[in-house]
């Protein structure tokens, strides 16, 4: 048996019903890793809100779903690698201060607001080509982060989706991209050069709004 499960039938249980993982019992004050079994499906909303003791968590490569809130203020939580079998995220990671970096597999079709907000520690980011839009706040308040890497494939970006990421300095957007919300860089005040297509289309007073900060500098791409 290896640590994680040593420690998983020591201190608590994980509370399943059929594929759907609920939620969890645990006693434990430390940082502990968590190995989700294989034939979880969904990991429900709430299941480990405000969960201080998780530290790491090993998913399964069956996981389809993870619920809004899922994972919201594990402040502990410093190591989750996304599966490639994954469809949908809700706003599922939002407040994990300790959480580094994040690659988010081009698998997901669907990614929730608020997804990894006010994850300050949040330093490199990947978002795959599957889902389509990157919703609003979706990386708001991601004060660490200076590593984004944007796959082709993505066409909108939301509403104060990178709302002061102020470590940020340069952004190379998707050739991809057709529309850009206003707000999506507000307030990154250390965003000097963001690459784009001719094509991305901008709405109404994105610029003068502070969708970009006013003394970014804009290179086209094509």
């Amino acid at each position: 048996m290896g640590e994680a499960e040593l420690r998983y039938a020591q201190c608590g249980k994980l509370m399943t019903e059929g594929d759907v993982l609920s939620g969890c019992e645990w006693y434990d004050h430390y940082p502990i890793t968590i190995s989700v079994p294989e034939g979880i499906q969904v990991i429900a909303a709430l299941a480990f809100d405000k969960f201080l003791s998780l530290g790491y968590v090993i998913l399964p490569q069956s996981l389809k779903e993870i619920g809004n809130g899922a994972f919201g203020e594990c402040r502990n939580l410093r190591e989750i690698v996304l599966p490639g079998s994954l469809e949908r995220i809700g706003g599922a990671f939002y407040g994990c201060v300790l959480l580094r970096e994040i690659a988010i597999p081009d698998s997901v079709r669907e990614i929730g607001a608020n997804v990894f907000a006010k994850c300050r520690s949040l330093w490199r980011v990947v978002i795959g080509g599957g889902a389509a839009k990157i919703p609003s706040f979706a990386f708001d308040g991601c004060s660490s982060l200076v590593d984004l890497d944007i796959h082709e494939g993505v066409t909108e970006i939301g509403k104060c989706a990178f709302l002061e990421c102020t470590s940020l300095t340069g952004v190379i957007l998707p050739l991809s991209l057709r529309w850009l919300e206003p707000h999506a860089f507000k307030d990154c005040c250390n965003l000097r050069e963001i690459r784009l297509s001719r094509h991305t289309k901008f709405c109404e007073g994105t610029f003068g709004d502070g969708s970009f900060p006013p003394d970014a500098k804009l290179i086209w791409r094509d």
